[in-house]
């Protein structure tokens, strides 16, 4: 069995150079994937298309890039509402990442909408302890 490595990265600063520093140092670990963990800037007005889209361009087409808007229920930073989190995905989704990582919990109207918006959704399940 053959396994890939992803590397999660918490996108904590809204500055792209300190960004671009932590991606490279992650890159040189030769991951077979890299997850953005979006979920850790507070100020959500900083997560843009323009923003999500400078750092997927310094990973792919390299290395596939998995886009994270966790829900607070399932380890995520930032509380907010379901409509809000969906318009907020719909911008991460217009970046181009290769996939995009849902909780398999988000109501089936919104899953349907972003399945539209993107083919490649990883649909994850956390158990409790």
């Amino acid at each position: 069995m053959k396994y890939k490595i992803c590397v999660p990265v918490p996108i904590k600063s809204v500055k792209i150079s300190e960004n671009i520093n932590l991606l490279n140092n992650v890159k040189d670990l030769n991951p077979n994937l890299i997850e953005l963990r979006l979920d850790y800037i507070e100020d959500l007005r900083y997560i843009t298309t323009d923003f999500v889209n400078s750092l997927i361009v310094h990973i792919q087409p390299k290395i596939p890039v998995i886009c994270t808007f966790r829900d607070p229920s399932e380890g995520g930073q930032v509380q907010i509402n379901i409509g809000d989190r969906v318009k907020l995905l719909k911008t991460i989704i217009k970046a181009h990442p290769t996939y995009i990582d849902l909780e398999m919990q988000i109501e089936n109207h919104s899953l349907n909408e972003l399945i539209q918006l993107h083919p490649n959704i990883i649909m994850l399940f956390h158990l409790r302890h």
